[in-house]
């Protein structure tokens, strides 16, 4: 019995010993790099779907989707911005890029939202302008807005004095910063590891309020809004791209600090 009972015990730590083996012989090369979903507290929140060219085409995060598209240079041509928290409409902008020597130089923000079908519903259309320094955009100007009859498209008047302008930092080819004139609106940090989207990510940031993510080539370790500070506390696979995260949430009102986990799925 005493033998038997070793026997078994020998068998297992050989097969635990093999599994050991085998796990170790996985090469980081081998391991899938591109985002294919987030969960957040075991459940579905995040997803990335690619083009036929494996180029991202859509990240879907709950009510948000951005959807892009490219010509044959592999250049984003155009940006669609939807969010569906709203019961009575969807807010969508369409962004249209154009390039001058392969880097961005100007385009348009159309306000696509489908409005309540009333007699004077309009919509609007931003010139944009892009300024790149270092391979790197740098600020985002919208102006010379013009408005449009949403049913007849005729131009109804222009508003030149209507100009937006964010600037954009980086660091370690991180987008470190978002700033809407003199306002910040988002400020990032990143540790020495792979970003989550670092192997799809986007070659410029093209559009004002863009996830971090899509321009990342390392890990987001912190982000800070207006409203709140997010810190992301990560665990690794041997390619050194997330696996999970532990999150933690402290707000610049007076709210109780919160936290909540995310796994992250490659294919």
């Amino acid at each position: 019995m005493i033998k038997r009972f070793s026997l078994i015990a020998f068998c297992i730590i050989l097969t635990i010993a093999s599994c050991k083996k085998k796990d170790s012989r996985i090469k980081p090369e081998d391991l899938p790099t591109a985002l294919k979903s987030i969960n957040v507290n075991d459940k579905a929140y995040q997803s990335v779907e690619y083009d036929e060219h494996g180029r991202i085409a859509q990240l879907s995060s709950g009510t948000f989707v951005d959807s892009f598209k490219y010509n044959e240079q592999n250049q984003v041509i155009e940006i669609i911005d939807e969010n569906y928290a709203f019961t009575t409409s969807a807010s969508t902008f369409v962004t249209k890029v154009f390039y001058k020597d392969g880097i961005p130089f100007s385009g348009s923000r159309k306000d696509a939202s489908s409005h309540i079908k009333s007699p004077n519903a309009q919509y609007y259309v931003d010139s944009v302008s892009y300024k790149v320094i270092n391979n790197e955009v740098t600020e985002i100007r919208y102006f010379d807005k013009k408005f449009y009859d949403y049913f007849t498209n005729e131009l109804k008047y222009t508003n030149t004095k209507d100009t937006l302008v964010y600037y954009f930092s980086y660091l370690n080819n991180n987008l470190a910063s978002e700033t809407l004139h003199k306002y910040a609106v988002g400020k990032y940090t990143y540790g020495a590891k792979k970003g989550i989207l670092s192997a799809k990510k986007l070659p410029f940031v093209l559009y004002q309020g863009a996830p971090p993510v899509l321009y990342g080539e390392n890990e987001l370790l912190t982000s800070d809004d207006t409203v709140e500070i997010h810190t992301y506390n990560y665990t690794y696979n041997q390619a050194d791209f997330p696996v999970s995260a532990k999150v933690g949430v402290t707000y610049k009102a007076d709210y109780a600090p919160t936290s909540y986990n995310q796994s992250f799925v490659y294919k």
